[in-house]
Order: structure tokens, then sequence, then C-alpha cells
């Protein structure tokens, strides 16, 4: 069945600028996707998952460590078309989910997402950062999960967008950070600066899966190392690794981005805790 998605995907754009993709045949989950986006809507029309495993695993995760997700809240910073988010909700058992997209197109396909799977999702169409005020969002051309937050106008595609603060949303949207069983980041080398302006979540050490991709972390990871460990976290689980059931120290980060800077890895997924 993949091959033949595969071959129908460059129609697709042709007749329709959003498809619908049966992610979840058992529990009825349907997504939208964008037909311009060669990444996430391709894979999800394509296989019917986008990092399905990754979040299963980081759910697996926190459930042996006595922390299950189960009727708690997701936090889904750079959310895209909700997949994540609706994934937690029907197949995870979170009770609702909180999730950022600044892109409005996408922000779109967000909210349509939540409605059509009936899922309990507080959409917010604004950025995450260490300050507030309006940033630039680079637009990804054919890649909706690449767009990023740049100080810089850039050089194609651009637009203005709103940017907060973690701990000002919670504010203002009356988030409970004790009610946080799990937060997902994925922001394109931003992680960091989302993390600067989240004290409310470090300081209950709310288990975190960021995206860690060491080309767009020219530090070595020293810089995230620290905020992790001054806030009392301890471990990290490489989730796209064959080992990922094994904690390792977040001292170690460093090293990791090393490994995958040398290897054949471009990026991986890590759970914080």
């Amino acid at each position: 069945m993949s091959d033949l998605r595969e071959q129908l995907w460059p129609l697709a754009s042709v007749v329709a600028p959003i498809v619908a993709v049966e992610v979840d045949r058992e529990r009825d989950i349907i997504l939208l996707v964008s037909t311009t986006d060669q990444e996430i809507g391709r894979t999800l029309f394509v296989t019917g998952e986008f990092e399905a495993e990754v979040l299963s695993r980081a759910c697996a995760v926190v459930t042996d460590l006595g922390r299950p997700l189960t009727d708690k809240r997701f936090v889904d910073i750079g959310a895209n078309v909700g997949s994540a988010s609706i994934l937690a909700i029907c197949r995870h058992q979170a009770a609702d989910a909180i999730a950022f997209e600044p892109d409005q197109y996408t922000y779109q396909l967000l909210t349509a997402n939540a409605a059509l799977n009936n899922a309990d999702i507080l959409a917010i169409p604004t950025a995450l950062g260490s300050t507030s005020g309006q940033v630039w969002l680079e637009r990804h051309p054919t890649n909706g999960g690449a767009h990023r937050v740049t100080a810089d106008e850039p050089r194609e595609d651009g637009v203005k967008v709103a940017m907060t603060t973690y701990d000002e949303a919670a504010r203002v949207h009356e988030i409970d950070a004790d009610a946080v069983g799990l937060v997902w980041i994925d922001v394109e080398g931003h992680e960091l600066l989302v993390l600067l302006g989240a004290s409310t979540l470090l300081a209950r050490r709310v288990p975190l899966v960021l995206e860690f991709w060491p080309e767009l972390i020219p530090d070595g990871a020293d810089a995230l190392t620290e905020l992790l460990c001054t806030a009392g976290y301890q471990n990290f689980y490489d989730l796209r690794s064959n080992t990922w059931l094994y904690p390792q120290r977040i001292r170690t980060l460093p090293a990791l981005h090393k490994e995958i800077l040398s290897g054949g890895r471009v990026l991986t997924d890590i759970l914080v805790v």
C-alpha cells in the first residue's frame, strides 16, 4: 500500500491543496495535510505516521518511571498539523493538549485536525522563545516542519509572527504546570530559547522530548546541558537509538552532539527526565 501511495503523492497536489490521511483505523484518526509539504505531509500520506514511534517510546519510558501521560496534559511546541498532539490524546490517553504553532496556514490545519478528531486541543498561534515580541518566521517552501524563527528578515519567504514565553502563555491561558505530563519541543534549533522562557516547567522537572540536531546547536550543547542540570534533570533517553530504553546522564549530551556530527545520523530526539 505504501508503494501505491508513493506513486499517488505527486498527483495529489495536482488535484487538491489538502488531502485527508487515515492514520489509525482502529481509533478513527484522520489528519488533513498539505500536498505541498514534502516532509511531514508526504510521510503521513505514504506511511500513515510521522514520529509516532518516537512518541510511543517516550510514553513507554515515562510510564516505566511511574509518570504516565494518561489523564495528563500534553504540551506541543512547534505543533505543525497536530499529529503528535492528536496521537497523545487518541492513542496515549492524554487528557488534552496545548499546541503552539506560529505559521498561520499550518495553524489552520492544526485546528481543523483537532476538530476532525474531536481532540481537546487548545491551539495557540504564536512562537515561543525566551522573550516576548515580534520575530521573523522563515517559511520553507516544501517542508512545513522546517519553518524556523529568526532574528533577521529572511531573504525569501518570511513573515512576522508574535512570540511569547511559555511562562507568559501559561499565565494568560491558566495552564497549570502540575497538570502537564509531557512536553514535546520541535522548533528547528530554537529549543534552548524556548526552555529559557519555560521556568515553570523546568522547576517541576516535567519530562521533555527535544529534537536534538547538532548542526543547529553551535556550542556543542554546553548551554543546554548546563540549563537542564541546573534545573535538576538527571538523565536522557536517545529515542532514535537502538539503545533507547537505557538512560544516559545529562552531562554526556555534548558527547552525543559530537557522536552525531561525526557519525551517520543527522539528528535524534531525546527524552529528558
